[in-house]
């Protein structure tokens, strides 16, 4: 929110309009679809009628015969146990599976998704799940959705993202017969794939231009996608079905977009029952109390407009709940934000500024002024030189006996004192960096301070927060009690910064790279002399092995050696040609 300007895009934004209005000002505009557009300027002409009780939407294109559809959304199907529901969907897959139409199964749960994918292999039906394990994979698998015959389970719609062709996509098959084939995809250009691929959309040969067993492939699958496209699109195109309702519309809405892609035709239905979460703790009872005094067995759905929309309702009644948690935690962080605006204005006018020498004596200046006050009062009683003096050694390099020059002093000499000799330091310091590297060494401190110091604030604001909601056994608002404790650690945080850049501009200085060493120039009487070998010696048992552990050559790497060369290891001995001292062997006294 500290943007100066935001939008964003996405298909699934207008249940969540109230939001984003209300969070961050924005209105949600709805785009019409491509085929809608189109229709709307009169290119497309609109055919409605009703068929097995829903509305069937088709476009027709007079100049070219092309035909568009809109997605059908039948109305939620209401079971009253969730066995009876799963029962009632597997019924479904089945059916539409034995006519070869593809089906994409949407659940909210990897649980679910394994209970429905072993009812399925009890039918005997063919499947592929999707629980976001696999990304490459699963986006893959997802892309071939939507060829005859296909039945895909996919947990929170995984893989979404990724349009399911009807027919399938011909250059995902390619690619994987081509790697069942052991061909190298590597050696194919990029380049030529693509323009085989725009060759194919035209209606052309690829291989009359690429005579390679890619190509072939490539043209093979393209056919084969586009027949089994047409016996797809005759049966409806893709269905999706849902086995539960998400708390978020938008989520559901998501599910259903993989049907009726581009103006394809499509079809989604949600399968619902009164054991789930969502009819539980919302609107569950009013479609109970309706079933039951209808008399209804738990094998018989209730299937109307009246339910989804009440289910509806449930969603929205659920959307308003989290909203209202969101908006919650977003007066708290209200808060942080009118803080982290203050400090990123501050870090700014640092990054920005070309002499910070003002803003930090200004600072020198109120800590050493904060110090008198405290420990060296108007009253000579109350006065502390000791104190004084080690608080002031934490910020300025006092000299020694300094304090012993306070004596008799009232405490305005005292500070006027002080400043004297932090100004003096302070262009002593200057004089010995020089001008530039002063300047690097003022933001280098600043910049320091204000990170590290702000880091550790934000860790102790959200330790606040997450205990603070216990002041309302107290009796507190913990959102006032919050603004209130935040408030006095930021004038903490002020007042750390403020000392931490007055010590370390003292302290602190800038670390130089030490100058290579000059190389030395060749001798014209050494260019022909043969370059010195260097000297190797074999290591002895006790030497420390040649490995840097510290261990005895003995106790490391001896034995690997002996095993390998058949001898003790070589070493490179010291350059200079010095040869290494002979080792005394103590002789045994005899008793």
């Amino acid at each position: 929110r500290m943007y100066e300007k935001l939008a964003g895009m996405t298909g699934t934004a207008a249940t969540e309009a109230e939001e984003l209005r209300q969070i961050y000002g924005l209105d949600v505009v709805v785009l019409p679809t491509n085929v809608a557009y189109r229709a709307m300027q009169g290119e497309l002409i609109i055919h409605r009628e009703r068929r097995d009780g829903v509305e069937v939407v088709t476009y027709h294109n007079p100049d070219t015969g092309e035909l568009y559809f809109k997605r059908i959304d039948y109305p939620d199907v209401v079971y009253k146990t969730q066995r009876a529901k799963f029962r009632a969907v597997v019924d479904e897959i089945e059916e539409w599976h034995r006519k070869g139409r593809p089906v994409l199964v949407g659940t909210i749960a990897i649980e679910t998704s394994e209970m429905l994918s072993e009812m399925l292999k009890r039918r005997g039906i063919p499947h592929q799940v999707l629980n976001a394990k696999y990304h490459e994979k699963e986006a893959e698998i997802i892309a071939q959705a939507g060829r005859s015959g296909a039945v895909t389970i996919a947990t929170n719609m995984a893989g979404r993202g990724v349009d399911i062709l009807l027919g399938g996509n011909p250059e995902g098959l390619a690619r994987q017969r081509l790697r069942q084939e052991g061909f190298d995809l590597t050696q194919i250009r990029q380049a030529h794939w693509n323009d085989a691929l725009e060759m194919l959309r035209r209606g052309e040969d690829p291989t009359k231009k690429y005579p390679h067993r890619w190509a072939q492939v490539l043209a093979e699958t393209h056919a084969a996608c586009q027949e089994d496209r047409k016996r797809v699109w005759e049966l409806g195109g893709l269905h999706v079905i849902g086995t539960e309702r998400h708390e978020a519309r938008r989520i559901d809405n998501q599910l259903r977009g993989r049907a009726g892609r581009q103006g394809d035709p499509g079809s989604s239905r949600f399968y619902i029952s009164l054991e789930d979460d969502l009819m539980r703790r919302f609107g569950g009872d009013r479609v109970k109390g309706l079933m039951e005094w209808a008399g209804l067995e738990e094998d018989v759905p209730i299937e109307h407009n009246l339910v989804s929309k009440s289910i509806e309702n449930a969603q929205m009644r659920v959307e308003g709940y989290n909203f209202d948690i969101r908006k919650h935690l977003l007066e708290y962080d209200d808060v942080i934000n009118r803080q982290r605006e203050v400090i990123y204005e501050q870090r700014r006018r640092v990054l920005s500024e070309e002499n910070l020498k003002p803003i930090i004596m200004d600072m020198i200046r109120q800590e050493i002024s904060n110090l008198v006050a405290l420990y060296a009062p108007g009253k000579d009683g109350d006065r502390d030189p000791t104190a004084l003096e080690a608080a002031v050694r934490a910020i300025l390099p006092l000299p020694p006996g300094f304090s012993a020059q306070w004596d008799g002093l009232s405490a305005a000499e005292i500070e006027s004192r002080l400043l004297e000799l932090a100004e003096r330091l302070y262009e002593e310091k200057e004089r010995q960096l020089g001008y530039e590297d002063m300047r690097r060494l003022e933001r280098l401190v600043m910049l320091r301070a204000v990170d590290t110091l702000w880091v550790r604030h934000l860790t102790d604001l959200d330790n606040l927060r997450e205990g603070i909601g216990l002041r309302a056994y107290g009796q507190q608002d913990p959102l006032v009690a919050f603004k209130k404790e935040a408030h006095e650690m930021y004038q903490d945080l002020l007042a750390t910064i403020q000392r931490t850049i007055a010590g370390d501009i003292y302290r602190l200085t800038l670390a130089k790279e030490p100058q290579p060493p000059p190389m030395r120039e060749v001798g014209p009487g050494l260019e022909g002399r043969e370059a010195r070998r260097p000297v190797k010696r074999k290591l002895g048992r006790n030497d420390p092995c040649w490995c840097g552990s510290g261990k005895k050559y003995k106790y490391c790497h001896m034995r690997q050696d002996m095993a390998q060369g058949g001898g003790a290891a070589a070493v490179q001995a010291p350059t200079g040609g010095a040869k290494p001292k002979k080792r005394r062997r103590r002789k045994r006294k005899r008793k």
